[in-house]
């Protein structure tokens, strides 16, 4: 698997009537297949299961998003078909303005409309987004929304049947729409000029005109003062949508003239508030009031953030949450991730949030003051969802443990949080000491058939499995995990699956190790274990030969040449190239001989790493060069580099299993420590070299090894010490073997 490097994704969220929608930022490559054993953040199940009440295990390092649902459907509320739609849109971020073949419509439609009129400029339609500022030229939002084009269409389809399509009339009036558009992509400022006519319609539509076009000038408070004059103007057509029109104006000054972008001026959004109430008061604007409402909204998850969340709050918990169900989701989700608390449901989510393996989510000082309050809650509420808030906060010996176990026990296997709560329990029954009635459970569970449980959960349970092993052979058994997904991963949020495109990964079709066992074979099996591993009949082979490679290597690098002899034939039988290619190796004659065979072989694959890694294996072949430099091995950085991608759930580093005698832990204590003495691997590889090179000038493999060795410092880990090493390799290769191929090869040291 190539090295991860540092990567994130920033998530712009929007929302179904946002003025200002910024686009989303994404870093650059490279991207890299990743197996995602249980999806972090995010249902085990798919969405649409998840939405209909199909749980899975819901865990404390869910989204907020997610976490919403799920108390919904513990405490017995559903969400109808639209409302489970709405729930997917969320998750998937389909929550802003339309796509963007949608405004390529309406502006196309507006093209076409307009070029039915004889005698209008040629051209190529408008353009719909506009940069933030010119500090922010590579963030945009949408200034020109698909309203305003299909409103443009509509208004000159009436106005053409009423002067017709030949008329002066409606060219000027094509002309003063041209302009309005123009500052659409914000590099221009151009506002039609007022219209001296006896016609009131023309002139009150190019009072508007000139209004929007102040408006997507950014001229916000021009326009604003003109949307005011055109509500006050009874005669005009435009006049109940003005002070509509105008809130919104204020509003998108609001968003948009601070220079820190991204900081609302909660100042400006008041003017804004108290006209869309005025609306609201007003019978004679009823036409307006759902939008009004909608934006008023907007305005108040701004201006009232915890009045609003409440409000939120109780439509979330309604049997029937209503019409606007998405946006309402969409801005509760937003508060409570911004630290707005309403009631039992925000409360609820903060304290789950709160367990000991929710990581990032994480946010109480005191765990045992979670624990607490979440059994408080319980006793109180009796509910579901504070019962395993109580389950997944609570320690082992705790004075509630017993009745938590108990009322877990009743919970009925239809009800939809049925394994959430069995899974908490588990958890809490292992640190009770109750290891064999845990485990008997989860085997039963685990004996359903395959199709019984989602990959993701089946992985969840397995992880506790392996931690119950009680011998070598039950670890295997249970050892490799199938993904629950395999995609390329663009950041913390960001897993792009194979599946979502409808396409099948066969990288998803193979079992690999979750970072609980590679760091189990990592830092707690001694050589002997495994090389016993390596042998199973109970590991697919590409998992066997990867431990046999492994465990070669370590030995090598270790100094125990014996059991490196010992795993030939396990290579012979799992990787045949490279057991032939070990053949200097199996036939050296004395113990500095056999080194350097194997260093040579080292030298030679650089694919070949001392270390395990959870997930998927290597891409590239073992003896082929990574173009990401997942070459040979980095001693304790390849460690710090590993670990932040180790799931927390997984407790990589915790103890090892039960079953290892005390001696055999204290053995992969001792090779750990050797192995971390080695160092980056072209710094050692490339010293054994230069060492075995003055001892043996005359050996016919040592030009070809210096070429070697030089090269792992071009493509492998280095710090300060590997120049000083690849010079000295250089140096050597052309003094002493100047007419050899291998110096012709040789150019540069690094």
């Amino acid at each position: 698997m190539a090295l991860k490097i540092a990567r994130f994704v920033v998530i712009v969220a929007t929302m179904m009537f946002i003025l200002v929608n910024p686009s989303a930022i994404y870093p650059c490559g490279p991207f890299f297949e990743t197996a995602e054993f249980v999806p972090h953040g995010e249902p085990q199940v798919r969405h649409e299961d998840f939405a209909a009440g199909d749980l899975g295990i819901v865990l404390p390092n869910f989204r907020r998003s997610y976490l919403v649902v799920a108390y919904r459907y513990l405490n017995g509320l559903k969400l109808d078909r639209k409302q489970q739609q709405d729930a997917i849109d969320v998750w998937n971020r389909q929550v802003g303005p339309g796509p963007e073949d949608d405004v390529q419509k309406a502006i196309g439609e507006w093209w076409g409309t307009r070029g039915q009129v004889v005698g209008v400029a040629e051209g190529r339609g408008p353009e719909s987004d506009a940069s933030v500022s010119r500090e922010q030229p590579y963030q945009t939002f949408v200034n020109c929304p698909i309203d305003a084009f299909r409103t443009a269409t509509a208004t000159l389809k009436e106005r053409i049947h009423k002067y017709s399509a030949t008329s002066s009339a409606i060219r000027d009036w094509i002309a003063a729409q041209d302009d309005v558009f123009s500052n659409c992509k914000g590099e221009a400022r151009v506002i039609p000029a007022v219209l001296n006519s006896s016609d009131p319609l023309l002139r009150a539509d190019r009072d508007y005109q000139i209004a929007a076009a102040h408006f997507y000038a950014r001229d916000f408070d021009d326009a604003a003062a003109a949307f005011d004059a055109i509500a006050r103007d009874s005669s005009s057509p435009w006049a109940s949508m003005g002070s509509y029109l105008a809130a919104r104006a204020l509003i998108r000054k609001a968003n948009l003239a601070n220079p820190q972008y991204g900081k609302v001026d909660v100042a400006s959004m008041k003017p804004a508030q108290q006209r869309l109430e005025s609306i609201l008061n007003d019978p004679k604007a009823s036409a307006m009031h759902d939008r009004a409402r909608k934006l008023l909204d907007y305005v108040r998850f701004r201006t009232e953030p915890d009045k609003r969340v409440a409000e939120l709050e109780q439509l979330m918990v309604r049997p029937d949450p209503g019409p606007n169900f998405r946006q309402h989701f969409v801005d509760y989700v937003l508060l409570v991730s911004g630290g707005e608390e309403a009631n039992d449901l925000s409360d609820w989510q903060k304290t789950f949030s709160a367990s000991p393996m929710a990581d990032r989510w994480a946010q109480a000082a005191d765990p045992g003051a979670s624990a607490q309050h979440a059994v408080a809650e319980w006793k109180d509420k009796r509910s579901l969802a504070w019962l395993i808030a109580a389950l997944a906060t609570s320690g082992a010996n705790g004075p509630q443990s017993a009745e938590l176990l108990k009322a877990a026990a009743q919970v009925p296997e239809s009800s939809p949080g049925y394994l959430t709560v069995r899974y908490f329990a588990l958890r809490l029954m292992v640190g009770e000491k109750k290891e064999v009635q845990a485990r008997r459970e989860l085997d039963a569970l685990m004996g359903r058939p395959t199709d019984a449980f989602s990959p993701g959960v089946r992985n969840l349970l397995n992880d506790e499995r392996q931690k119950l092993a009680t011998s070598l052979p039950d670890f295997l058994v249970h050892a490799a995990e199938l993904p629950a997904s395999v995609g390329f991963d663009y950041g913390m949020e960001g897993l792009e699956r194979w599946g979502d495109s409808g396409k099948p990964n066969p990288l998803a079709e193979k079992p690999y190790f979750n970072s609980y066992v590679a760091g189990v074979l990592d830092r707690r099996l001694p050589l002997t274990l495994l090389a016993e591993f390596a042998q199973s009949q109970a590991l697919p082979s590409h998992l066997r030969r990867e431990i046999a490679r492994t465990a070669w290597l370590r030995a090598v690098l270790v100094g125990d040449l014996a059991m490196a002899d010992r795993l030939q034939p396990t290579l012979k039988e799992v990787d045949g190239p490279l057991w032939r290619s070990m053949e200097p190796f199996r036939t050296a004659t004395t113990s500095a001989d056999k080194h350097f065979a194997a260093v040579f072989v080292s030298l030679q694959n650089p694919g070949l790493m001392p270390n395990f890694w959870e997930g998927l294996l290597r891409s590239s072949t073992l003896g082929e060069i990574d173009s990401f430099r997942d070459n040979w091995w980095c001693g304790e950085r390849q460690e710090a580099d590993r670990a932040p991608y180790l799931g927390q759930n997984r407790e990589a580093d915790g103890p090892g299993p039960g079953f290892l005698a005390a001696a055999d832990t204290k053995r992969a204590q001792q090779e750990v420590e050797k192995l971390k003495a080695v160092g980056f691997a072209p710094n050692y590889l490339t010293s054994e070299v230069l060492a075995y090179a003055k001892q043996h000038p005359g050996d016919p493999r040592v030009p070809q090894a210096l070429y070697l060795a030089v090269r792992s410092t071009r493509y492998g880990c280095t710090d300060k010490e590997t120049t000083h090493w690849s010079k000295a390799a250089f140096e050597l290769l052309h003094e002493r073997y100047p007419k050899s191929e291998w110096a012709e090869k040789t150019k540069y040291y690094y």
